[in-house]
């Protein structure tokens, strides 16, 4: 067993990427160093879990209901379901790297939040008030994006009605 900030990683010598020779241990390191940023867009997100029952590339399943065994501490934030006629389902939320590294231990790879947040379910967030290191300099400001962000949810909700 490994631990990643303060987390038991079981099989974590278990590899998942064998060409590389890269296991679950090194994944569960891997985001918690690049936690930083990561969780800038995690955060407050409803997060749909991709269990891989063993490796990456092998069966999987896909959990909306926060599972039984999501510990206590990790945040869930209840959301209607229209696939469930309003029904709320209990999305578990990814907002620390306890949080992260318990996912990875049970056996997540690849992250899927929604592209909004919990205090506004229905609206977008592509843009966010907090400060994200960028990996590559642009002509568009945040603000401007943000702009454009804005714009085309007016254009969306103009079209629904």
């Amino acid at each position: 067993m490994g631990n990643t900030a303060g987390v038991e990683i079981s099989h974590a010598d278990r590899v998942y990427w064998r060409e590389e020779a890269l296991t679950k241990g090194d994944l569960a390191d891997y985001y918690r160093e690049i936690a930083p940023v990561l969780l800038a867009h995690l955060r407050d997100r409803p997060f749909t879990i991709k269990q891989h029952y063993t490796v990456p590339r092998g069966p999987f399943r896909w959990i909306k209901d926060a599972p039984p065994e999501l510990p206590e501490w990790i945040p869930v934030s209840p959301q209607p379901a229209k696939s469930r006629g309003g029904e709320l389902v209990r999305y578990p939320l990814v907002n620390d790297v306890e949080s992260l590294s318990w996912m990875v231990d049970f056996g997540v790879v690849d992250l899927h939040v929604w592209p909004s947040r919990v205090d506004a379910p229905d609206r977008l967030t592509s843009c966010s008030s907090t400060s994200i290191p960028r990996a590559s300099t642009s002509a568009t400001s945040p603000g401007q994006r943000c702009s454009v962000a804005t714009r085309s949810r007016q254009w969306a909700s103009a079209r629904t009605r």
